[in-house]
């Protein structure tokens, strides 16, 4: 299984780490991100430190594990339409933050699309579910990425929860 999203942001050098661990906090998932990461050169695997307190599984709140996506940056131009042209407007550049979600680990969906949620909302993004064929932005963000996990998370079954615990960044 992969879930993927794409998070469409004007300007990535905006994005400042420590604001998104802030928010990750206000969604009771206080995260660690791997300490050579940059959002200029990045492309793989994006390791995470996680301790989660609302865990459907309560087994696994207040343990650190180690969870993450994959992410890689591209460039994205948008078309230009007819209307746009007639109105003189500029094409938009954006950055699409490619987000990728495997099945190896429980935590992974939350990560993504929090993380997603949060640096959109933070940053006049959007983010195209590209599973349900939506495009999500403005103030439903932060609440349909609640939405989406809390459904993920209730449909893992109590002995079907993968995690990892944290012991080193690999």
């Amino acid at each position: 299984m992969s879930y993927d999203l794409t998070l469409l942001v004007p300007n990535i050098k905006e994005i400042n780490i420590n604001d998104w661990i802030k928010d990750m906090e206000k969604l009771n998932t206080k995260i660690e991100i791997h300490p050579e990461f940059s959002f200029k050169d990045h492309n793989g695997f994006l390791p995470f430190k996680v301790l989660v307190t609302d865990c459907l599984n309560e087994s696994l709140n207040s343990i650190y594990l180690l969870s993450g996506f994959e992410l890689s940056v591209h460039d994205q131009v948008s078309e230009i339409s007819w209307i746009d042209k007639i109105m003189n407007r500029k094409k938009e550049n954006n950055k699409a933050l490619i987000i990728s979600v495997s099945a190896n680990d429980s935590f992974e969906m939350r990560l993504a699309w929090y993380s997603a949620a949060v640096i959109a909302n933070r940053h006049n993004g959007k983010i195209k579910d590209h599973q349900e064929g939506t495009i999500i932005k403005g103030e439903r963000l932060i609440e349909e990425a609640k939405k989406i996990v809390q459904k993920y998370e209730e449909s893992i079954a109590a002995d079907n929860w993968k995690s990892h615990e944290f012991k080193e960044w690999l």
